[in-house]
């Protein structure tokens, strides 16, 4: 079985991840079977699968894949409310899986989502910035 993008093959390019964006295809996922016979699935659909029906593998596999990920996952890259979406989903799906095939990566995940959580809790007093000209 393949996963790809569910937009027709002259839409895919290099570029994928931005067509997704332009085309509000966030969550697209499109699985092919033997028979050539494909459904979509949403994010959650496909986590929640591998979550309940993954093989150990499979589940240590997307576990080591959000670690790389989130490690990558920076503000002045990605979008704020792109990476706090990402978070509650690695929350809700990859932290499970985690738990049931190795307490390590489970650690490592709690550990790199609570340092980028970190990131959002700016004190309001000191934000936005302003200068002060000094006087006299």
């Amino acid at each position: 079985m393949a996963w790809v993008c569910s937009l027709p093959p002259k839409k895919r390019s290099v570029k994928l991840s931005q067509n997704c964006a332009q085309e509000n295809h966030f969550n697209c996922r499109v699985r092919f079977s033997q028979s050539g016979a494909f459904r979509t699935e949403s994010k959650d659909e496909f986590l929640e699968r591998i979550l309940q029906n993954g093989s150990t593998s499979a589940k240590i596999l997307k576990c080591a894949d959000r670690i790389s990920n989130l490690t990558d996952l920076h503000t002045d890259i990605f979008d704020k409310e792109f990476i706090k979406n990402y978070i509650e989903e690695t929350k809700r799906w990859v932290f499970p899986m985690a738990e049931q095939v190795n307490k390590n990566m489970l650690h490592e995940l709690k550990d790199i989502v609570q340092r980028r959580e970190r990131h959002f809790r700016i004190p309001t007093h000191i934000w936005p910035l302003t200068r002060k000209d000094k006087e006299g």
